[in-house]
């Protein structure tokens, strides 16, 4: 390129207009020239000779260079890293290099004459269309990304980018044909993933919030429980105040009364008066704690309490105790105590049954307790029926249940009774007993 920028191709101004002037000069007869005259020509001879030797080596280098580069545009064009193509208004495929034929999967000569919406993919059809008529409308550069179908079926993502040229009945648009195959794949890939992310950040969440909630649900138990043992004790306190206050004083009054004499006026109507007291004062401290629980232990208090439920209720309680030993922490004892009273006095007020069976069985390391009656039974889907039945302190048992380590299962049906079983844990050696 630089030997053409230094020589030209173009003959010099002094040669040329040797040249010019030997051409308007009339034919010479040899014959009549001088022998001086004969040598100044044949050396004007050379020197052109020589003149156009140098041009004609001139223009073979301009050749030799053209060709070069002409290989060289060749080579970027057809083995560019992306593809060329050339379409008319009709889509037709008019001009693509190799790297373009490639990408599709087909020869070069097949693809020639094409339509190039031949390999656009169904769903991309429509902004092709879109994009063929946006680039054809104006001479500025149009792009658009679309999903393309390779000859053997393979998938292609495309980045088209073109511009329109050429004269107004011969317009031509001429777009670069980019691979972004790995692009959309690694775009779809972190879209899975954010997806995946996302649904793994709820599920923790959820897992969290149901973690917390176990928690809070076990706090409350917890809390219920303790309030439930908290308030057990104060009732303990008052039983004893009672037992030994108030009933200690009635005690003394009717052994006061009864050394003076029943012909006194009122007398006896006040010691009648003083032994409804008593009486009152005895169901009292036993409705507050019952005596039995903390003198005699677990064993001895369901039975004063069966017998209890049938005086005060008419429920005839049937007790099946096979006779095992059963250490029971004094918490344990007491929570399991009234859960037991809370479920027969249910069954005497609901059932509609004068009997019940209460079984108590030790298995391993842990005391199970069945209650069954054959009165109405209940269904247990129906919860408002629970509630208005009085079923809902189920609910509180199950979680006195679960806060002492132990379990709570209930079956029932209508007209088929209900049968509810409690366990707890059986205390350790180093543990309080109360059997």
């Amino acid at each position: 390129m630089s030997r053409r920028k230094k020589h030209g191709s173009q003959q010099p101004p002094s040669s040329r207009k040797r040249t010019e002037k030997i051409a308007q000069t009339p034919p010479i007869d040899i014959t009549k020239m001088k022998y001086v005259d004969m040598q100044r020509l044949v050396c004007e001879l050379g020197t052109h000779q020589i003149e156009l030797q140098l041009q004609n080596q001139e223009l073979r280098s301009a050749q030799v260079e053209l060709a070069e580069s002409r290989d060289r545009y060749s080579n970027l064009y057809e083995f560019a890293p992306i593809g060329y193509v050339t379409l008319d208004e009709d889509g037709r495929i008019l001009e693509s290099n190799l790297t373009g034929a490639t990408m599709l999967g087909v020869e070069r000569e097949a693809l020639l004459g094409a339509n190039f919406s031949k390999f656009v993919s169904r769903e991309s059809c429509g902004a092709f269309y879109l994009y063929c008529r946006a680039a054809f409308s104006d001479r500025t550069k149009r792009v658009c990304e679309i999903d393309m179908r390779r000859a053997d079926a393979g998938r292609l993502a495309a980045r088209l980018e073109g511009i329109v040229f050429g004269p107004e009945d011969d317009r031509r648009c001429r777009a670069a044909l980019i691979d972004i195959t790995e692009r959309k794949d690694a775009e779809e890939a972190l879209a899975e993933l954010n997806r995946t992310l996302e649904q793994r950040v709820g599920e923790q969440t959820a897992q969290i919030r149901e973690s917390e909630q176990d928690q809070y649900r076990k706090d409350l138990r917890t809390l219920a429980s303790e309030v439930m043992l908290a308030e057990e004790r104060e009732r303990q306190r008052l039983a004893e105040d009672l037992h030994d206050g108030l009933g200690q004083t009635l005690f003394r009054a009717r052994m006061k009364l009864e050394q003076l004499s029943l012909a006194e006026t009122g007398a006896g109507e006040v010691a009648t008066i003083l032994e409804e007291m008593g009486r009152m004062v005895n169901t009292m401290t036993f409705e507050l704690s019952h005596p039995v629980l903390r003198k005699l232990g677990f064993r001895a208090a369901l039975k004063s309490l069966a017998r209890d439920i049938q005086q005060r209720y008419g429920l005839s309680v049937q007790i099946d105790d096979d006779g095992q030993d059963i250490p029971l922490d004094e918490r344990v004892a007491l929570i399991l105590f009234r859960s037991v009273r809370e479920l027969l006095i249910n069954a005497a007020k609901h059932a509609q049954t004068n009997r019940a069976s209460l079984s108590l069985r030790r298995r391993d390391h842990s005391l199970h307790i069945e209650i069954e009656d054959r009165g109405k039974g209940f269904d247990l889907a129906e919860q408002s029926h629970h509630v208005e039945s009085g079923h809902f302190g189920l609910f509180s048992i199950h979680e006195r249940m679960e806060y002492i380590g132990g379990g709570f299962k209930i079956r029932s049906a209508p007209g088929h009774g209900a049968t509810v079983t409690v366990t707890a844990p059986l205390a350790t050696a180093n543990a309080a007993p109360s059997a």
